[in-house]
């Protein structure tokens, strides 16, 4: 027979795994909230970034074989910038270019 200081051991023992077991529920609970509530971070480039990336011209070195329309068609897919590059690189003839020379590209 169990003395009512017993039964009030038992009953705060088994009150207290009870609670301890709510509280690992309640954490794996927490836990999964959080993993899918956490923002993801995101590669967010401000206009600004963006216009400076875009308005920092690359340097290209014309190789053996090169041509304009080569390079515009290996860097923009077409030739709608060529008469860019010739303006930015002061060529007067697009099919006069130099091994070796540097041009901007836009």
């Amino acid at each position: 027979m169990h003395t009512s200081r017993e039964a009030e051991t038992e009953t705060e023992g088994s009150n207290q795994v009870k609670t301890e077991a709510e509280i690992v529920d309640m954490q794996e609970v927490q836990s999964e909230v959080t993993e899918t509530e956490t923002p993801q971070p995101q590669v967010e480039e401000s206009t600004e970034d963006v216009a400076q990336t875009a308005a920092q011209p690359t340097v290209y070195v014309i190789q053996k074989g090169d041509t304009l329309a080569k390079i515009c068609m290996k860097y923009y897919g077409n030739l709608s910038c060529m008469e860019e590059i010739c303006e930015m690189n002061q060529i007067a003839d697009k099919d006069n270019i130099l091994y070796g020379q540097k041009i901007i590209l836009p």
